[in-house]
């Protein structure tokens, strides 16, 4: 994974891409190139309607993955594709992440492909921090704005699948409330975290994250929470942000419901 800022400058890399190109550290590749880009054996320009652009513009207008060939630090030719998330918008505030995969390297994909913070230079971890910040508030407006009609165990959620839930698990129903508004706050507190190890591909944090709300999800039999929570757990780049959106439309639904109920 590389990390640019909005000028697509370049902030950090994963271990997996410092792997690939046979560097230690950030630092050690960075005082060697400003870029990956240097890397490449074919130095052809990019251009997009007639225009000169980077390969991260490249990608960005042209939406597709690119593949090229590169050398590495022991002057070793590797085939390397990129892919550019879309979870990043260009706007100046954000910023870009590129996944990157050698389909010669066996056991290399995308989800191992995490971006912790001692690969990033420190002088970049505020940018970095930024980024997420600004791309997760970007989500929630997106998820304000649009109506998820494709998940529908989320409209089984209601005052009627409360008291049955609660019958059936043969808990009071104040009880159940209480234990409910639990979980949501839980959820809620770490949503925000969870989101970001999420896109980075952090799955030990997004297991950390997830692993206690899924324990009540399953203790509870909350069916549409479970399978949220699963979708989310096995999402692809291109299945984040709609499955985040799930996820949070179920958790969102169930605080409507036990509000509504506390309004009776």
């Amino acid at each position: 994974m590389l990390i640019y800022d909005a000028n697509f400058k370049l902030l950090g890399m994963s271990e997996h891409a410092l792997n690939l190109l046979g560097y230690p550290s950030f630092n050690a590749f960075y005082s060697n190139h400003s870029d990956i880009s240097e890397l490449f054996v074919d130095k052809e320009d990019f251009y997009i309607y007639g225009k000169r652009v980077s390969f991260q513009e490249y990608m960005l207008k042209s939406k597709k993955p690119l593949l090229v060939l590169l050398k590495n630090s022991k002057n070793l030719e590797i085939e390397i594709k990129f892919e550019l998330n879309n979870l990043f918008f260009s706007d100046e505030n954000n910023g870009y992440v590129i996944f990157l995969n050698s389909p010669s390297v066996k056991s290399q994909n995308t989800q191992d492909d995490f971006l912790p913070k001692n690969t990033i230079k420190r002088s970049n971890l505020l940018s970095v921090d930024n980024i997420f910040k600004k791309t997760y508030d970007l989500e929630l407006q997106n998820i304000k704005k649009i109506k998820l009609n494709d998940l529908e165990e989320s409209n089984l959620i209601n005052d009627e699948w409360l008291k049955n839930t609660s019958n059936n698990l043969s808990i009071n129903l104040c009880k159940f409330i209480n234990s409910l508004k639990s979980l949501i706050g839980k959820a809620y507190e770490k949503e925000e975290i969870l989101y970001e190890a999420i896109v980075l591909g952090d799955l030990n944090e997004s297991v950390k994250n997830l692993s206690e709300i899924k324990k009540l999800a399953y203790s509870y039999n909350i069916k549409p929470l479970t399978k949220a929570i699963y979708r989310l757990e096995n999402s692809q780049i291109d299945e984040i942000s709609k499955n985040f959106r799930q996820y949070k439309d179920v958790i969102e639904k169930i605080d409507k419901t036990i509000t509504k109920r506390n309004e009776i």
